[in-house]
């Protein structure tokens, strides 16, 4: 799932809220796997994005698998961070607040705030991105560390 190259936003522009939150649930789940990209690892803006996290949301929703990538060069650092404290970074990671996130329009972030709150609320959709975002970086964690010992 790019939302970028599936819905072409200037296009659609004047399609409400309720088109665009009904196409993206559609479309991620044909396409049937979200990657989310997570950069800086350490403080991913994609967990600060309004829109990321609704996206997150329905893929969950749908029971569409997320996968994460980090990037090439920060995936030592990833790794290493794994070895000392998985705990620590899934804790620093998982920390998701839809109500503090951000968008560059105001009115997509008041719009997708009042369709949260009529559909699953902010608690719902913070405990789906979380899950999620475990289940991810849990399946990163196995890969890297079977794949690639921790570098010096």
């Amino acid at each position: 799932w790019v939302d970028c190259l599936v819905v072409n936003q200037h296009v659609n522009n004047e399609a409400g809220f309720e088109w665009w939150s009904e196409t993206f649930r559609q479309q991620v789940k044909a396409i049937g796997s979200t990657l989310l990209v997570l950069t800086p690892w350490d403080e991913p803006r994609a967990l600060r994005r309004v829109w990321c996290l609704f996206e997150i949301w329905a893929t969950v929703d749908t029971g569409t698998p997320l996968r994460v990538l980090l990037p090439a060069a920060q995936r030592g650092a990833f790794v290493r961070a794994i070895m000392r404290s998985f705990e620590t970074l899934l804790k620093k990671l998982c920390v998701v607040d839809v109500e503090t996130a951000e968008a560059f329009v105001a009115t997509d972030k008041a719009t997708i705030f009042e369709a949260i709150r009529r559909s699953v609320g902010f608690h719902e959709l913070n405990v789906s991105a979380k899950g999620a975002m475990r289940e991810a970086l849990v399946a990163v964690a196995r890969e890297r560390c079977v794949n690639q010992p921790a570098p010096d």
